[in-house]
């Protein structure tokens, strides 16, 4: 095992094993049902379990096809403390708080969720906060 690496921001990883022309990948998805694919290292897909084919974006996932690698994308800058104050301040009364931080769209909810319970927060506590600044 040369590398480990997520492909993108999906939870797609990349297992790459042995150097150069030799080397192969074992593609593992964490999504939906999952899958596993075997690639050469020009990605083509040597064995896969399950195959499919993406109608909707021209995608085959299928035995001699070359696995569709996502474009880079460079990890989102974090919003500062004074634009997730301003969020909160701006948001309905009513919104959950998990709601509230999540509307920047970086996050998924349960990560939200999960942030917010490790700081003492009620995720579904209403975002009407008294924030001084």
């Amino acid at each position: 095992l040369c590398r480990v690496s997520q492909l993108g921001m999906d939870r797609v990883v990349d297992l790459q094993i042995d150097d150069g022309d030799r080397a192969v990948h074992v593609i593992v998805e964490l999504y939906d049902r999952g899958n596993i694919v075997l690639t050469d290292s020009s990605y083509i897909i040597l064995n896969i379990l399950r195959p499919r084919t993406d109608k909707d974006n021209d995608v085959r996932l299928v035995v001699r096809e070359r696995y569709p690698l996502p474009a880079s994308r460079s990890i989102p800058q974090l919003p500062s403390v004074d634009e997730m104050a301003k969020v909160l301040r701006e948001c309905d009364p009513k919104t959950t708080l998990k709601r509230a931080v999540a509307q920047p769209g970086l996050f998924s909810g349960p990560l939200i969720e999960h942030a917010l319970l490790a700081e003492g927060l009620n995720p579904d506590f209403q975002a009407e906060l008294n924030l001084t600044h």
